[in-house]
């Protein structure tokens, strides 16, 4: 029986589901699926030829290989529901920049929803900065740049919220010919940590304890303004941090001695 025929076998399924509950004698298992004993039958035999039921005396039960395919079931169900809402935008945002160990996680995004706004294209909308003004830690990258987030981030800054933020060059050579003043007084606080990237990742994002929210852009390089992904997830959570690191670990930090230094030699 291969593995193929398996997932797609709702009985098998079924009774995976079943016995991962409570072991059942076959007589229970036949009449909670209102089968026929020689139907129920074959489909056990084989199932237990693939290891992953076994009886023990009258009782039928799962075995960890039953258990590990329902898992395998679990995320393509996950796989199902994020490229319903995610699917179409495969094919016009440029995703080389997303690791592969992320990309096979895109599962873990299965609760993500998508936000659009018809306001001002350099205005966030109001549900991402409701959220990170609850936030305690916040982690994110940008390669973009919104007014706005300079007075949120000094403000977020001075009410001692941990801060780790990563930004293209090219948007820290803009903050720091337009805001330098305010980049320095946000970078005096301990909690603040800033870095500037290796390489300008096309899309931007925040993670913190409360959502993570994501932006991409269009394969002809154009950053979609109109378009936010939002998650409050455990698993989106988890997948968002995990998105930071990688960018923070090709970046360098930077601190009000490093970014003189590189004024100077601008």
């Amino acid at each position: 029986m291969k593995l193929i025929n398996i997932l797609s076998s709702k009985r098998v399924i079924d009774i995976l589901k079943i016995l991962l509950k409570k072991s059942l004698t076959r007589r229970e298992l036949r009449d909670f699926l209102n089968v026929s004993s020689s139907s129920l039958r074959q489909t056990l035999n084989k199932m237990i030829n693939y290891g992953l039921i076994e009886e023990d005396k009258d009782f039928v039960k799962i075995l960890p290989k039953g258990e590990y395919l329902l898992k395998i079931c679990e995320i393509m169900r996950n796989h199902e529901k994020f490229l319903k809402i995610f699917g179409d935008f495969l094919n016009l945002y440029y995703m080389d920049d997303i690791p592969e160990n992320l990309v096979v996680r895109f599962h873990e995004l299965s609760d993500m929803k998508l936000i659009e706004q018809e306001c001002e294209i350099y205005t966030p909308h109001g549900e991402f900065i409701e959220n990170l003004m609850k936030s305690k830690e916040i982690y994110g990258y940008s390669s973009i740049f919104f007014p706005e987030y300079i007075g949120l981030f000094l403000k977020l800054a001075k009410e001692n919220r941990k801060i780790e933020i990563v930004v293209s060059k090219d948007i820290f050579d803009f903050i720091t010919k337009n805001y330098k003043k305010e980049l320095e007084e946000g970078l005096k606080h301990e909690n603040v940590s800033f870095y500037i990237s290796k390489k300008k990742f096309k899309f931007s994002f925040i993670v913190t304890d409360i959502f993570f929210c994501i932006s991409f852009f269009f394969r002809n390089g154009v950053f979609d303004y109109k378009r936010d992904f939002i998650c409050y997830s455990k698993k989106c959570k988890i997948w968002g941090i995990d998105l930071f690191k990688y960018v923070k670990k090709n970046s360098y930090r930077i601190n009000i001695k490093d970014m003189k230094k590189l004024l100077q030699n601008q």
